[in-house]
């Protein structure tokens, strides 16, 4: 999570939605001084830092254990930065597809499946079937992956009664990105410093993602995001 005092904004990291990138980019406005000489592996994972500037949350595997952390729910920063600042401030979050955002996961969580020789088989044009050789199996590796993962309190804004201001959805990323950037009234050219960290090759792999889905595997991610698929009238 993000929170800046001089522009007045508070950002929600969700997962795999680009969440990182966006993160790193409006961090800038967050801290004192410069992050251009930051690392990308000093970006990934650094511990919270709190300022007269603002705060950026703890990232990293132990991030919990901190009072910021970057995937903070809303009612949690609410507790620490109060109720009124909370309206006041311009507060934002990344969105995608659950759908496809289940998938990222599933890549992300099993890297290894993409690695298989035989999944690496791509025919054009031909089912899905003959297309991925291994696709039952991997099927059911989705659909067990979606039972046993529990979804990130920091998605459920909406479940909470904590809708935000403005949503940058994954699927128009650069422009609304770009939205937010006018709208807090920043230097549109850092827009160009968005930076591509933790992204996957999946979709070159799976260009339609429907391909891993069951009935049992779609009706899971249905009811999971069911608050998501209504508000921002996303499809299979």
């Amino acid at each position: 999570m993000l929170l800046s005092h001089p522009k007045k904004f508070i950002f929600l990291k969700t997962k795999k939605t680009a969440g990182t990138s966006t993160e790193v980019l409006f961090q800038r406005w967050c801290v004192p001084g410069s992050i251009s000489e930051k690392t990308a592996e000093e970006l990934h994972y650094s511990d919270e830092q709190i300022s007269e500037v603002g705060i950026v949350g703890a990232r990293g595997s132990t991030s919990s254990n901190y009072t910021f952390f970057n995937h903070m729910p809303a009612v949690r920063i609410i507790e620490h930065i109060g109720i009124d600042t909370w309206n006041y401030y311009f507060k934002f979050v990344n969105v995608r597809n659950p759908f496809t955002r289940a998938v990222s996961q599933f890549f992300w969580r099993r890297p290894w499946v993409s690695d298989r020789g035989a999944v690496l088989q791509l025919k054009q044009g031909a089912p899905a079937s003959e297309t991925i050789p291994e696709l039952p199996q991997l099927q059911l590796l989705f659909t067990q992956m979606l039972k046993e993962t529990k979804r990130p309190a920091v998605e459920k804004f909406l479940l909470t009664g904590h809708p935000l201001d403005y949503y940058i959805r994954h699927e128009s990323l650069q422009a609304d990105i770009e939205a937010v950037i006018k709208k807090l009234d920043l230097d549109l050219a850092d827009l160009a410093k968005l930076p591509r960290l933790k992204a996957g090759s999946w979709t070159q792999l799976y260009p339609d993602h429907r391909v891993l889905f069951n009935e049992e595997s779609r009706e899971l991610v249905s009811k999971t995001y069911q608050d998501w698929i209504s508000a921002f009238d996303y499809k299979f």
